[in-house]
């Protein structure tokens, strides 16, 4: 069998097919995908992988240990760490976070499991989590004053009628960081005026925001048991 012969290429194909890929690296896309998941969940993915390359730099690892670790080579992890690649597989995930010596945990739930579970919901003046977290931001903590800010809302929430509700507010700061501070390119014309309204008004900048955002996000993952079920989306 004769061997294939690939065509020569001209001098100015060579330098337009560069010319794409310098477009391409300096400008990569991170877009959503149309008529995937909604704006809350992909700026979860993005904020899980930020929390991935961070846990990475502060064991001292580089791309090149943890892309050996999980089996792959080291610019697939760095696509994965620059938002270049936005839909990893769980299994990717999971051996992302074994690299790393962490635990990715994944479930799945109804809203009839959490019904059934509202009756018997630990008394928030009781729950050893709650009341560290109230202590530590109301004592001034080191994530800044937003970020207590933040956290006090949800136990405020909590503490007035047994649960919190999605803070829209958070979500959409959240989601303007990720948009531009990321350059993800996520939000509407819409929701980037409706973001940039809302700092104005509180007289923060977009980093404040997000410092804010961050607080109500970790304040309801660490009391997730108090989610509101019926403001569920």
């Amino acid at each position: 069998m004769k061997p294939t012969i690939k065509p020569k290429r001209s001098a100015e194909q060579r330098a337009e097919d560069d010319a794409i890929r310098r477009q391409h690296a300096a400008e990569p896309i991170r877009q959503r995908p149309a008529r995937t998941v909604n704006q809350q969940s992909f700026a979860a993915i993005l904020r899980l992988v930020a929390r991935f390359k961070a846990v990475r730099e502060s064991q001292g690892l580089t791309l090149a240990q943890v892309a050996e670790r999980m089996g792959i080579d080291q610019p697939a992890l760095s696509r994965l760490e620059t938002g270049k690649m936005l839909n990893p597989t769980l299994a990717t995930l999971l051996k992302w976070a074994e690299a790393l010596g962490q635990k990715l945990d994944v479930d799945l739930s109804s809203p009839l499991d959490g019904e059934k579970t509202m009756n018997r919901l630990p008394n928030p003046r009781e729950n050893g989590t709650l009341l560290s977290l109230k202590r530590t931001a109301l004592k001034g903590g080191e994530k800044g004053r937003l970020y207590d800010k933040g956290v006090l809302s949800v136990i405020n929430q909590i503490e007035s009628k047994g649960s919190f509700d999605p803070d829209l507010t958070a979500n959409l700061l959240d989601a303007a960081y990720v948009d531009q501070g990321l350059g993800a390119n996520m939000l509407t014309v819409e929701e980037r005026v409706q973001a940039q309204e809302l700092l104005q008004r509180c007289g923060w900048t977009l980093e404040e925001g997000k410092q804010y955002a961050a607080g109500v996000k970790d304040a309801q993952t660490l009391l997730a048991v108090y989610r509101s079920k019926k403001g569920d989306t």
